[in-house]
């Protein structure tokens, strides 16, 4: 996690899952992969529907990705 002010004077602390308030988990999830709970790492249905809005605008709007996929990749 960092502290934000300035890029002088942030400071940056490791923490584990544990650390954070269940409200920051919760508004992840919600935002990145609301299926999170729901599914092995891999969602079928969410990268189908990113496959389908990519083609029909002509090029990317969107990814499938999980959070377990984005995490992967760190």
């Amino acid at each position: 996690m960092y502290t934000y002010g300035s890029q002088e004077n942030g400071t940056r602390k490791n923490v584990t899952y544990d650390d954070l308030p269940q409200v920051l988990v919760d508004a992840i999830v919600a935002a990145e992969d609301s299926r999170f709970f729901e599914h092995n790492g891999f969602d079928l249905p969410r990268i189908v529907k990113a496959a389908l809005s990519n083609l029909k605008a002509g090029g990317i709007t969107g990814g499938g990705s999980t959070i377990t996929q984005q995490f992967k990749s760190v």
